[in-house]
């Protein structure tokens, strides 16, 4: 959740970094970092805030300093062609792809996750790699990927309260009680493209 509020403000997604960023300060762990960030974006410290933003790696020749704000995808895109053993640049991507609902793009990288020192896909990214199983009609267990039963089970509940309830306001409710901190979530009550049903899949 904290990649994800990092990315949208580096890639100028004020409206849902600000999303990202409610939901954080509700954490006792993240609570002063969120703090920290709002008050940099009230100074328009811009120069500070992209420094904190990014510091969760060491700065060098593929720092985000070097993406264009106007189209940061195909900066972001080069960088990881030229270095793919940089997670912070893979992350970023693939928090891009996310963000814009693109799971075409999304899957086509997600291969690149086995250069780096992982024993599991990120959360995350199982949560979309099972979404994107279900509406390409394939079957979770036959994925190429290894998908958590737990993943799974959270998945049917999410589902579950949509069918069984029929009030609009007490699935929302439900889903943010239980399901905030998802991709599922994410997409469905807080993507911007969501409204018009921009899910890229082929």
């Amino acid at each position: 959740m904290k990649r994800l509020a990092s990315c949208a403000l580096l890639l100028n997604e004020n409206h849902m970094a600000d999303k990202y960023l409610n939901i954080l300060s509700r954490s006792t762990v993240y609570s002063h970092w969120v703090k920290e960030i709002r008050g940099l974006i009230a100074k328009q410290d811009t120069a500070l805030l992209r420094h904190v933003l990014i510091a969760v790696e060491p700065l060098n020749e593929t720092s985000v300093d070097y993406l264009n704000p106007g189209f940061p995808q195909a900066d972001l895109i080069k960088l990881h062609k030229n270095n793919k053993k940089s997670k912070m640049v893979y992350e970023y991507l693939m928090s891009f792809y996310l963000l814009n609902n693109n799971l075409l793009k999304f899957y086509e990288l997600l291969p690149d996750y086995r250069n780096f020192d992982t024993t599991s896909i990120p959360v995350t990214y199982q949560q979309a790699l099972l979404l994107y199983d279900i509406i390409q009609d394939i079957n979770p267990d036959k994925s190429p990927y290894k998908l958590s039963a737990e993943i799974q089970k959270h998945f049917f509940e999410f589902n579950k309260i949509s069918i069984e309830q029929k009030n609009p306001e007490q699935i929302r409710n439900l889903h943010r009680e239980y399901f905030s901190n998802t991709y599922w979530y994410y997409l469905r009550y807080l993507s911007p493209k969501t409204l018009h049903k921009k899910i890229k899949t082929d």
